[in-house]
């Protein structure tokens, strides 16, 4: 199901220039992945950060 969504013509313009430059077929593809590789970011920082309380409390991997 389509729907419609407000973007500044700047914002637009990347996407088209992104879609084009990495061969998507459609704007809703690029979106996607877009979105997929933030959840990543987000994840990868808070197993950095976890890491890092682990390591402050002289805990491990093995520990849990």
């Amino acid at each position: 199901m389509a729907t419609t969504i407000g973007v500044s013509k700047e914002i637009r313009n990347a996407l088209m220039s992104l879609k084009f430059e990495e061969g998507y077929r459609n704007l809703d593809q690029l979106i996607s992945d877009l979105v997929a590789e933030h959840k990543k970011r987000k994840l990868l920082a808070a197993s950095a950060l976890f890491r890092e309380k682990m390591e402050k409390t002289g805990l491990s991997l093995e520990d849990l």
